[in-house]
Formats: structure tokens, sequence, C-alpha cells
């Protein structure tokens, strides 16, 4: 499941009158949810940040994460593998089975970070509705415009409300992305939870880089567009289909299906390139269960040549059959969408969810 769409907020269930207090059974709901998807979420990050070179561009790739050895990256940095996962050209089931197999991971390590993901979620949550309320209020727009698909100044206010969410709760993203990112073992783990991570990194990188990091306005930027698509697609379904749920649950659900797998095919390159920023610290070392470039990346347009010249989504024997293919299409387009399936199996089993739901109430 997107993160992104823990920011969605139920607006015809608040009202001005509703305080913190309102959210408590939201919160419980989504601690649950957190429970249920957090494996496939880690699996998921695991493989957008997994870096997997080219096979004439590495020594000793296939090494055995149980193994005790060493690869060399392009900027010549040694990668320890006794903590490390051997490189996975699988999907989130294959990486979440080596993470159980991993002798320094284990179960355990499929819940990593659920806590700050449940923070996030909460804190995402209440600030979209707040700040719906007060720019609405503030431009004089009738409260009932918050959200509201066919009003262009709710879709304004949403993706000008998604965009400072996005840049405010960068540092939470940031800590989330390195806590599932990090080895478990005492001996390689950086951090011990997210205070630690936040005092960690204000002491070596500085108070700036929590609040302006590389991956900060990449990560305002891609809530901003999520939420435009999102108002987009509504818009689409109710003003020009005419496609009402409650007559056609199931014509809508399989309507809202197509819409989210398209928004995920536009933003989750950006998310992958932004979860590989937040991975970087400059000059210090950090262990991460699966390999990651050691050579920093400068940013945004870098990361994604990266991730199409650099490196292969395909195993070495799949290569052989590629190995005549140039230009674009000999480029890693697959890297861009890795762990993409659990967005798209996340969203499909929400719309049969409902459907069923609405079938049974009817």
């Amino acid at each position: 499941m997107d993160q992104s769409d823990s920011c969605e907020v139920p607006t015809t269930l608040l009202t001005d009158e509703c305080c913190w207090w309102c959210f408590l059974p939201g919160i419980f709901g989504a601690a649950a949810g957190v429970v249920a998807i957090q494996p496939f979420a880690v699996g998921a990050t695991l493989l957008q940040i997994q870096y997997l070179p080219k096979e004439n561009e590495v020594g000793g790739v296939g090494v055995k994460g149980s193994d005790v050895g060493e690869a060399k990256t392009p900027g010549n940095h040694p990668i320890k593998s006794s903590f490390q996962l051997p490189p996975l050209y699988t999907g989130p089931l294959g990486i979440l089975k080596a993470l159980i197999q991993q002798e320094t991971e284990g179960w355990q390590s499929l819940w990593k970070g659920q806590l700050t993901t449940l923070l996030f979620s909460t804190s995402c949550c209440y600030l979209n509705w707040s700040l719906d309320r007060k720019l609405n209020a503030a431009f004089g727009l009738d409260q009932d415009a918050v959200g509201d698909c066919q009003s262009l100044g709710g879709m304004a206010i949403g993706v000008t409300t998604s965009f400072i969410v996005g840049a405010l709760l960068s540092p939470i993203e940031i800590a989330q992305t390195r806590l599932v990112a990090q080895a478990s073992n005492k001996k390689h783990r950086k951090y011990r939870g997210l205070v630690h991570l936040l005092r960690t990194v204000v002491a070596e990188e500085g108070l700036g880089s929590l609040f302006w990091s590389p991956s900060t306005l990449p990560t305002a930027i891609y809530y901003a567009g999520f939420s435009f698509l999102r108002q987009v697609s509504d818009f689409v379904r109710k003003r020009v289909l005419h496609i009402d749920p409650n007559e056609s649950p199931i014509l809508d659900g399989w309507v809202t299906l197509g819409f989210s797998i398209l928004q995920t095919v536009l933003t989750f390159p950006l998310d992958t390139i932004c979860k590989r920023l937040r991975c970087q610290i400059p000059g210090r070392r950090f262990d991460t269960v699966v390999q990651t470039r050691q050579v920093p990346y400068t940013g945004v347009i870098d990361c994604w040549k990266s991730i199409l010249t650099e490196e292969s989504a395909l195993h070495p024997q799949e290569r052989t059959k590629c190995k005549n293919t140039k230009g674009a299409l000999a480029w890693n387009w697959r890297g861009l969408y890795s762990g993409a399936g659990v967005n798209i199996t996340c969203d499909a089993i929400s719309v049969v969810l409902n459907i069923m739901m609405s079938v049974i109430v009817r």
C-alpha cells in the first residue's frame, strides 16, 4: 500500500468541532493496518533501494548473504556480505522469504519501522485535515469544497496541502526508510529507533538535513502529484463517466482500480528515487540489509539515470537473451518499478472488498 493512501481524510465525517480524540478510532484502525501491511511494505522498500549493477560493473556480486566475502561497486567500496542479502531478482514475497532465512534478520525484521509508519500515517491524516480547513477558510471557500473533485478551488487546496504535509513529514519519511533499510544485527545496526535516529541525524548531518535534504522537495512533489492524480480520477469517474458507486459498484470498482494502476505507473519511479536519496549519508557508513549504491547520487536526475543505465533488474541468465538490445530499449525500465506489485495488489484487494461490501449491503 502506498504511503499516500494513508493521507486520505474522510472529510465528510469531520467537522470544525472535531478534536484530536476524533481520530482515535482511526488510529486503532491504522495500527491494525500497519501490522498487516508492514511486511509487504518492508519488502517493497528493500526492492526499491536495492542496487543491482550490471555484471560487467561488479565483481563477485553473486556471493551468498551468509558467506563472508566482498563485492565492489563502481565507487570501489567493499560490501561486507555477512549481514547483507545477496542480489535478489525477485518480488516482495521472495525478499520476505530471504529476510526470514537470513540469520541476522529473521521474522522480527518484517515489522521494521512499524511504529514510525503508524506515526506517519496518523500525522499525515491529521495535518491534511487541519491544513485543508485552514486554507479553505483563508480563501473564503465553502467548507464542503475541501477535497471536492468538482471544485477547482478544492482541488488546488488538496494539492497544496499534500505538498506542504509532504515537506513537513519528510524527516519521518527519512527515518522510516532508514529503519527499514538498515541491518538488524546489533553490530551493524546504526539506529535503535525513531528518536535515536533523529538525534543521530542532527548530530552527524545537521538539523538542516532533516528539513532540506536531497529528498525533501521530491517527496513533497510526489505527494502533491499523487493528490492531483487522485482528484483527477475522481473528477473523471463522477463528472465525465457519470459513474455512481451506489448504482454501479462493480463498474466503479474496476474504473477505480484502473486509475490506481495509472497513478502507480506515473508516481512510483519518483517514490523509488526518494527512498534511495533518503538512504544516503554523506561521509558516514550505513550498513543496509540489501546492497545499495556507495557513490552518492547528486540528485533526482542522477539517480534516475543510474537506475536506467547502471543497473539491470534482469537475472544474469536472462541478460544473455537481451544482450543485442540497443538504445533506450536496453535501459533498466523495470528497475524503476521494483516493488510496485505491492501497491497494485493492495489496491486490487481494496477494490474487491469494497465491491463485495457494496453488493452485500444492497
